[in-house]
């Protein structure tokens, strides 16, 4: 990893937030990158909030979905021994963010149906299992605690405290 790769990549942040369609630098992308890593992306989103360039934590927040996209496929895989294995904590990471997400496309699904209809014994229901989903979100708090507590001391330990406030990626 080159600082040169990190400026490369906050110059092409930058040009998104300036306003270049994400096509323009998708082909400046591809001519510098064949595989970054999660770590130079994360570095550069740190520079970005940290630099004087104006960019701010909401904006690299609103870039997430034009940056995600560009970097898919190119990001470079990190081999960690048994992580798919049942217990280890980056699989159990994994599949917490699997049921919050599952938690909340259900979310989703109770206020559509509820905004469709106007049968009220329905409309109770579906209030009903909206609140026991929330009440299921309630417990993903203990998710973020853990995730807190492992993962931004390493962060921070190396210089990087930006990256745990910018959940994109």
């Amino acid at each position: 990893m080159t600082e040169q790769r990190i400026d490369i990549l906050k110059n092409i942040l930058l040009d998104l937030h300036n306003g270049a369609i994400p096509e323009s630098v998708q082909d400046q992308f591809n001519q510098h990158f064949t595989g970054v890593s999660a770590l130079e992306i994360s570095m550069m989103e740190h520079e970005l909030m940290s630099s004087d360039t104006g960019i701010t934590f909401e904006d690299v927040m609103s870039l997430c979905n034009i940056h995600a996209n560009l970097f898919k496929g190119a990001i470079a895989d990190v081999e960690v021994a048994d992580m798919d294995q049942e217990g280890h904590p980056v699989y159990v990471f994994k599949q917490e963010n699997l049921a919050l997400r599952a938690a909340l496309l259900r979310i989703r699904r109770i206020i559509d149906q509820y905004e469709l209809t106007e049968d009220t014994e329905l409309q109770d229901q579906l209030l009903q299992g909206l609140t026991r989903q929330f009440d299921l979100l309630g417990q993903f708090e203990n998710h973020y605690t853990r995730k807190e507590k492992v993962f931004f001391p390493i962060m921070e330990r190396y210089g990087r405290t930006a990256q745990g406030h910018v959940g994109c990626g």
